[in-house]
Parts: C-alpha cells; sequence; structure tokens
C-alpha cells in the first residue's frame, strides 16, 4: 500500500500505532507501518524508538506521494 501510494491506509495503520489504547495493537501496527514504509523495528526496541524510527521515515514517504493521481 505504501509504494503504491494509498495514503490513506496507511495513515490509519499510523494512526492506530499511535492511539490505540492496547499496546499490542499499538506495536502490531507500528511493524506494519514499518514493513509497508520499509523500516525494520528491531524486537527489543522500546515504543518510543520504534515510534521515532517510524517518524524519521514515514513523513518523507508520505510527502513523496502528495498530489500523486490514484486510480
Amino acid at each position: 500500500l505504501g509504494w503504491a501510494g494509498h495514503t490513506s491506509s496507511l495513515a490509519r495503520l499510523d494512526r492506530m500505532s499511535r492511539r490505540d489504547a492496547d499496546a499490542v495493537t499499538r506495536r502490531v501496527a507500528q511493524e506494519a507501518v514499518g514493513r509497508i514504509i520499509g523500516v525494520a523495528l528491531p524486537a527489543h526496541a522500546s515504543e518510543q524508538d520504534r515510534r521515532e524510527r517510524l517518524d524519521a521515515a514515514l513523513l518523507p514517504r508520505l510527502a513523496m506521494f502528495r498530489g500523486a493521481v490514484h486510480e
């Protein structure tokens, strides 16, 4: 989805990875976002470290698809 430019799906997963009340759900969503944008998240990393790694890669990725035409 990330490569195809479906930023709405990626954005929803990212919101879940930040806001879900359940820590396991947040972690699984973070791993999904990481797989989509190509960021490896170490299993032993803290939630804050995972979030920082994702944020560093996610913002440029989302910017790359701004204005893209979706069919």
